[in-house]
């Protein structure tokens, strides 16, 4: 008997050569058995329907009598009887993981410290597989390189020695089937020949079965080569280990016919997809084609989507992973609820992974929205115990609010009132409902011990929040919940090696588990083909096509490994695999698949990856072509200038490009948006969207289109804020006008469309308690507002308040402590103050800021008798301030000001707290007009309600700010409410309240260029900036329905 080897190039070559040794094997017996050994069940299942598609004209060509089977499957058919019989089972990763931690428990070593981390676990059990296939010698030697490599060895030996008896993997089924072929060899003799096809690898077990099965049998090896030295030394290596050379064979190295440049990755999968369809046109079947890539992200999930939408069926890679299932998620979002002590973000997180059942046994769900919001507004952050207390302190605010609402409560939104308080009241009730059970079946400290235990309880969690029911769900999702209910069936088994795993050796098991592909996508031979180019081994195509061809991601960056690196690994001679050497093979692996077809072969480059913002040069593979076909040496800065003059290389400067010169478009979206822009290049934009046959057919379309040709006017219009025709103000009985505060009437001053966005239409933006790091602004100013006019109002109503000019009290400051020591904690108890560490210098300036102002009360500029603090007007029982402008008209105000005085000469000085910076109000000092454009109302409302309550027309009022903060220097801006002051502030009221009554509202984000916090939330919801809007401001801002707008806000610009 006898074994040699056939060299073949890769491709259609190597489907020929196939066929014809068949044929010899065969002889004149078309029968005779022939035995194909294959690199895996995807290449038997290509390689038998690539011969049964041939004629059969000579004796001998069909698949009659051919077996297609891999070395592991021939092994396990001879060996593992013998090894059943020894009582001896399978091993599993999990099973070996198991066996690795109980060495790591039961020895000192240097990874002890780490024994714990999810890595180390992973990463020795990698290692062991290699190793398995090296004999004692060789492990000594490698022991001998380094103390790690010594460790690494001896963990290896150990875990080997503790599975030995009861399990086997591969290398021992190897072993068996060589020692029974010696015995008996009939057990391969009566398969006919033998024919290796295409091995990309060998691992010595395998090597020696193959040698042991050519001592009794006709073996033949058939080894593709690319014709590139570095890429074919695993030929060279598979060679060596059966002890044969590899023949001399000039083999040319294969290249592309073309090459297209893109802006991205989701580019490259939209054009790739376009030239599938177009050849599809031209002829060429969908299954003799192939799209292929060498990293699954982001190509394997764009591929599919794409797919689907243009309705091209496809076969391959798999698309789905088992952990990112709706079960994956969910019993992963469970398994680490406790990892961050229950944290508001993990509980979101688990309630939009999955339809969370909101009880046991009953089929609603929960209201993710609801409780997503009331999270945040009860500012809650981590901890049962601050799920518990925040959600009582919503119930009992709730409470309050309804008990508020009495029945003599004749306003007109009492009932809107009674039921937003009822209904945060249920809302909170349930939310803390669900997260006390969801702590009591999560708790680390009721995981019950064994490994049947624990996999009970995480099918017990499922159940309670996923249900039984799958009857509706998606076939992929049904499918990896059964395959997590395999996994963990086989983590129960683990009780035989692992008494008493803990939750973090569970997750870890689990997480391996879930790791796992949901299979094939679609069924081989149906579509084109998407995956790996190592997996084009052996087949015939017409076309390929190669993605993601940039430096970094095909070939990938590789590491050396951080276990055995290259440098110990060389001193086996071969025997162990060098990291280095995987960059060959995803060359060979490149060059097989281009070789695959002999028709179109296009490489695609992808210029940039625009979700990381980063530039991206060519492939050192991509370059060989363009070298080939520019018939010179390319380098990647020269790249473009070399394609651009070729015809070989088209590039695609834009994904509208795309689009708009796309010659068949693929999808109905594609179809109708290229037939778009050139109706919009040929009519422009106005017209192109109105003539469009679309905006007859499609309403949402027509809005969509209508709204971007009005936003790209020059007029303002109703996209833009213009509510002229359905906006309404009632004029009439000065009963029917709204309250305002002087924040609200400021609001529309500073941005018209914040005011209709917070007040017209009440939306709020509500802030995510777990990303404050510092307590806000609002919450800080409102603390010390709270704490003053609680200290002032009790020492008034104490009547120890001391005369002008008298300093407070040392028993007054310590009242003072204590007071604002409260609002602090209070503040700490909503869930306010941000992280730990800043909160503790916070608070200490806080309290100290506060009793700094009893100090400077008496360096103030403008000084009188405490008379009044929070001085309310049209807030609880109190009227509104009723002003009647110079126009006649009148505006009912209602608002707090936060501190009275009464001047010796009997002038009234009315103050208005400032917690925060003095920038942008210094102007009022010199300005005629006091009102800042009209964003700065406060005081001239407030110096009104205190002359109302403390005096008369012809009573002197003095209005300021005072910034009462040691960085404000606690300095106090403020003016006389004289003629010229009350005239401004009734000509901008009169502006904003015809602004109001006419529906002007425009959005007029800030002009500066860069601002370190967010100015309007309504204009940069998303927090990436307001520049477009602000060209959309500045584009309209002359239409004349706006000029009284301008006048106000900008009037600089009217000069």
């Amino acid at each position: 008997m006898s074994l040699r080897v056939v060299v073949t190039e890769y491709g259609p070559r190597a489907g020929s050569v196939l066929r014809h040794l068949v044929s010899q094997a065969k002889a004149d017996d078309p029968l005779a058995p022939v035995t194909i050994i294959v690199s895996s069940n995807y290449v038997g299942v290509s390689v038998r329907r690539a011969m049964a598609r041939q004629q059969i004209t000579d004796a001998g060509v069909g698949i009659a009598g051919i077996d297609l089977i891999t070395t592991y499957r021939l092994a396990e058919l001879i060996g593992a009887p013998d090894l059943a019989a020894m009582g001896r089972r399978p091993v599993s990763n999990p099973v070996v993981a198991a066996a690795i931690r109980q060495v790591l428990a039961g020895r000192r070593s240097m990874f002890s410290a780490v024994r714990e981390h999810p890595s180390t676990e992973r990463q020795l059990l990698r290692v062991h597989r290699e190793l398995r296939d090296l004999s004692d010698p060789q492990l000594d030697l490698l022991a001998d390189q380094s103390s790690r490599a010594a460790d690494v060895v001896s963990i290896h030996r150990q875990t080997e020695q503790a599975l030995a008896a009861d399990w086997y993997d591969e290398f021992d089924l190897f072993d068996v089937a060589t020692s029974l072929i010696d015995a008996d060899p009939d057990q391969v003799t009566r398969r006919g020949r033998i024919i290796v096809h295409l091995p990309k690898a060998l691992t010595a077990a395998a090597a020696r079965l193959l040698t042991t099965i050519a001592r009794h049998n006709d073996v033949v090896v058939l080894v593709g080569t690319t014709g590139h030295p570095r890429a074919d030394q695993s030929a060279r290596t598979i060679c060596a280990q059966l002890n044969v050379s590899l023949p001399e064979v000039a083999a040319e190295v294969p290249v592309a016919s073309n090459i297209v440049s893109v802006s991205d990755a989701d580019d490259e999968v939209r054009t790739v997809v376009r030239s599938l369809i177009r050849a599809v046109v031209d002829g060429t079947p969908l299954e003799r084609m192939a799209v292929v890539f060498g990293s699954a992200d982001p190509y394997a999930r764009l591929l599919a989507e794409q797919l689907d939408a243009a309705g091209v069926p496809f076969n391959g890679q798999a698309i789905h992973e088992v952990g990112h299932s709706v079960v994956g998620r969910t019993l992963r979002c469970l398994l680490s609820l406790s990892d961050h002590g229950y944290s508001r973000a993990d509980v979101m997180a688990l309630l939009s992974s999955a339809p969370i059942r909101l009880v046991a046994d009953a089929p609603g769900i929960t209201p993710t929205a609801d409780w997503e919001r009331l999270s945040r507004e009860a500012g809650i952050t981590r901890s049962p115990e601050q799920w518990n207390q925040r959600l009582e302190r919503v119930i009992a605010d709730a409470r309050t609010q309804l008990e508020a609402v009495d029945e003599n409560d004749d306003r007109p939104d009492r009932s809107a009132r009674r039921r937003r308080a009822v209904r945060q009241m249920r809302s909170a009730a349930e939310l803390a409902r669900f997260v006390a059970e969801l702590v009591a079946l999560t708790d680390p400290g009721a995981v019950p011990s064994s490994w049947p235990e624990k996999c009970a309880w995480a099918r017990s969690l499922l159940d309670r929040y996923l249900g039984s029911d799958q009857r509706h769900w998606p076939d992929h999702e049904i499918e990896a919940a059964d395959r997590i209910d395999a996994a963990l069936d086989r983590l129960a088994g683990l009780g035989e090696i692992e008494l008493a795993p803990t939750l973090g050796t569970f997750r870890r098991a689990l997480d391996a588990e879930l790791e796992a592909g949901l299979g094939r996508s679609g069924t081989f031979g149906e579509g084109v083909f998407v995956g790996h180019p190592g997996q084009l081994a052996g087949l015939e195509l017409d076309a390929v096509f190669v993605l993601g061809l940039a430096e970094g991601v095909f070939p990938a960056t590789r590491r050396d490994d951080s276990l055995l690196p290259d440098h110990e690994r060389a001193v086996l001679d071969g025997a162990l695999a060098l990291v280095s050497g995987r960059l060959d093979d995803e060359h060979r692996d490149f060059l097989a698949a281009l070789a695959s077809a002999s028709g179109q072969r296009v490489l695609s480059f992808p210029r940039g990856d625009l979700r990381k913002s980063a530039e991206r040069v060519p492939s050192r593979w991509l370059l060989d072509t363009a070298g080939a076909l520019a018939e010179r040496r390319v380098w990647s800065e020269e790249f473009a200038a070399v394609a651009s003059a070729g015809d070989w290389a088209h590039e695609i400067p834009s994904f509208v490009a795309g689009i708009r010169d796309a010659p068949f478009p693929a999808t109905d979206q594609e179809y109708e948006a290229q037939r778009l822009l050139n109706r919009l290049a040929a009519e422009g934009v106005g017209a192109g969207f109105a003539a469009d046959p679309l905006a007859r057919r499609e309403p949402a379309f027509r809005r969509g289109a209508e709204l971007i040709a009005a936003r790209a006017s020059r007029s303002f219009t109703r996209f833009d804020g213009n509510l002229t025709s359905v906006f309404t103000s009632p004029r009439g009985d000065p009963s029917d006008h709204p309250v305002f505060s002087p924040t609200r009437l400021e609001t529309w001053a500073s941005c018209p469309h914040a005011y209709l966005m917070r007040y017209a239409l009440g939306i709020e933006p509500i802030e995510r308690p777990d990303e404050a790091t510092r307590i806000s602004a609002l919450d800080k100013g409102s603390l010390i507002h709270s704490a003053l006019d609680e200290f002032v109002n009790t020492e008034l109503s104490q009547g120890l308040v001391p005369d002008a000019g008298r300093p407070w009290s040392p028993e007054a400051r310590q009242r003072l402590r204590h007071i604002v020591d409260h609002h602090c904690d209070l503040a700490e108890s909503r869930g306010l103050v941000g992280k730990r560490l800043f909160w503790q210098r916070d608070r200490k300036r806080i309290v100290s800021d506060v009793l700094a102002v009893l100090d400077h009360e008496l360096r103030r500029e403008h000084q009188g008798r405490l008379v009044a603090a929070e001085l309310a007007f049209g807030l609880g029982e109190s009227s509104p301030l009723r002003h009647r402008l110079r126009d006649g008209r009148t505006i009912d105000i209602r608002g707090s000001a936060d501190r009275v005085e009464i001047a010796p000469d009997g002038s009234i000085i009315v103050i208005d707290y400032k917690t925060g910076s003095s920038r942008g109000f210094t102007d009022i000092k010199r300005d005629v007009d006091k009102t800042a454009n009209g964003t700065k109302l406060q005081l001239p409302v407030y110096a009104l309600a205190a002359r109302r309550e403390h005096g008369d027309q012809s009573t002197p009022v003095r209005a300021m700010y005072w910034f009462i903060t040691s960085k404000a220097n606690y300095q106090s801006i403020g003016f006389e409410l004289d003629d010229d002051a009350l005239g401004r502030f009734d000509e901008v009221l009169a502006t904003i309240l015809d602004g109001l009554e006419q529906g002007v509202f425009p959005a007029r984000p800030s002009g500066e260029s860069f601002e370190f916090f967010v100015s309007c939330d309504y204009c940069d919801p998303d927090h990436l900036g307001s520049g477009a809007r602000r060209r959309e401001w500045e584009r309209k801002r002359t239409d004349p329905l706006l000029r009284p707008y301008r006048e106000l806000a900008e009037p600089e610009l009217l000069l």
